[in-house]
């Protein structure tokens, strides 16, 4: 009986060991502000943006996961903004970039990295059935 006790206990040692937590995905609502680029470096007005994001520190654009979009970039030098909704995981960084084109497809270079960390500010809901037998 102790022999089977402890095998039962190996095994679950090894079963925990070799959990991994992974954190609840959490519906947030992401709003990036920046200020338009030109058409012609800071002159004009540029016509597409690539808005991408990584939970993963990569350095590799083409990795990140494109945000859908159609919104028509401002005369450079106004204020830009886009609101959307994602999925992330809880506690994890996450990296925000964008680049804008002009009608030749002329791509800039990447803009700064906007990191963050979102956290899960939800509290579980309470227990109202506790009872006493």
């Amino acid at each position: 009986m102790k022999r089977l006790l402890l095998l039962i206990l190996a095994i679950t040692v090894l079963a925990i060991v070799g959990c991994r937590l992974e954190a609840d995905p959490t519906d947030v609502q992401v709003k990036l502000r920046w200020t338009a680029t030109g058409d012609d470096y800071a002159v004009g007005t540029a016509t597409y943006y690539d808005i991408r994001y990584t939970g993963d520190s990569t350095n590799n654009w083409s990795v990140w996961t494109e945000i859908p979009q159609s919104m028509t970039p401002k005369l450079s030098g106004q204020p830009e903004s886009i609101t959307f909704g994602l999925t992330l995981e809880s506690g994890t960084e996450y990296y925000f970039c964008l680049k804008a084109a002009d009608e030749a497809y002329n791509w800039s270079g990447r803009s700064n990295l906007a990191p963050k960390i979102w956290a899960d500010t939800t509290a579980p809901m309470a227990v109202t059935d506790l009872g006493v037998e």
